[in-house]
């Protein structure tokens, strides 16, 4: 589709992309398979690739800016780089109303070293009784703790509200840092008097943080999820991520101990 987008858009760095993601900038006329023994997959040349490849020069990836918020949609995803293995980080807010939407405001996927470490779980199976009626927040990859956000006093209910939309409310980039804040208010409403969540990347975009501030007329019972495939260490003031021969050292900054 890059390739289509490119040529009806006039946007070379499209279709640059779609040849280093593909080819790694080789030829078309020598397949990816040749190459690397890969029999098949996402990363093979594939008919549409054929049919809307256009010869001539191609804009490099670095080209394309590193953050982008998408307002509308409550969402925004920030790049260390365009470089292989640099950090990305992608948040999102919006409508827990919309058709096939989980339970997920405030939830984020980031990758670094050249793999994910923070993942979203996906859809579960279509076919299972109630996921489209009465039955849907019974399934642990729809309801709020099947995501990478914030549970609240949880009593078993969906504990997000299913009617509740979130918006990007600020953020900025520049070349050490960029961030955006969600506030999340709406989706606790029986919870918290205010929650709102920061995604960073800060020390030259080195580093994620995740900022939450909720403020409660009551004290809560609070939880923080992050779903990983990776191996887990635990040890004072936070936890050692073990994957694909990289780690990756995860703090708790505050509060203390």
């Amino acid at each position: 589709q890059l390739f289509w987008l490119a040529d009806r858009y006039d946007r070379p760095v499209f279709a640059g992309y779609q040849r280093e993601m593909l080819g790694r900038g080789q030829p078309i006329g020598e397949p990816y398979r040749e190459r690397t023994g890969n029999t098949g997959g996402a990363n093979d040349w594939g008919v549409l690739d054929l049919l809307w490849y256009r010869p001539g020069e191609v804009a490099p990836a670095s080209e394309l800016p590193l953050d982008r918020v998408f307002g509308d949609a409550g969402v925004a995803t920030f790049r260390e780089s365009w470089a292989p293995g640099s950090q990305f980080v992608g948040v999102k807010g919006g409508d827990n109303s919309v058709n096939h939407s989980h339970l997920d405001l405030g939830s984020f996927v980031f990758d670094a070293l050249g793999t994910r470490w923070a993942c979203d779980l996906g859809a579960d199976d279509y076919g299972l009784e109630g996921y489209f009626g009465e039955g849907r927040w019974q399934y642990y990859r729809l309801r709020t703790e099947g995501h990478n956000t914030l549970l609240i006093d949880p009593d078993g209910s969906p504990n997000q509200s299913p009617r509740a939309t979130a918006s990007i409310v600020d953020h900025g980039s520049g070349p050490d840092t960029a961030y955006a804040v969600v506030d999340l208010s709406a989706a606790y409403p029986e919870q918290a008097r205010s929650v709102r969540r920061g995604i960073a990347l800060v020390d030259d975009r080195s580093a994620l943080l995740v900022r939450d501030e909720v403020r409660t007329t009551e004290p809560v019972d609070l939880w923080w999820f992050m779903h990983t495939e990776a191996s887990i260490r635990t040890g004072e003031g936070g936890a050692t991520l073990s994957r694909e021969g990289e780690e990756l050292r995860v703090e708790v900054l505050d509060p203390d101990g």
